[in-house]
């Protein structure tokens, strides 16, 4: 079953990975408000 919450989905996470994991989503929502058009291809 997926989590239905970021926090069920960082609880998760490995141990030893965790403080990456918690770097990245700290960088992700310190410039998402910046974010105005995605592309992907």
């Amino acid at each position: 079953m997926a989590a239905a919450t970021v926090a069920q989905c960082l609880a998760a996470v490995p141990a030893d990975r965790c403080a990456a994991v918690s770097a990245v989503r700290k960088r992700i929502n310190e410039n998402l408000p910046t974010i105005t058009a995605c592309s992907v291809k």
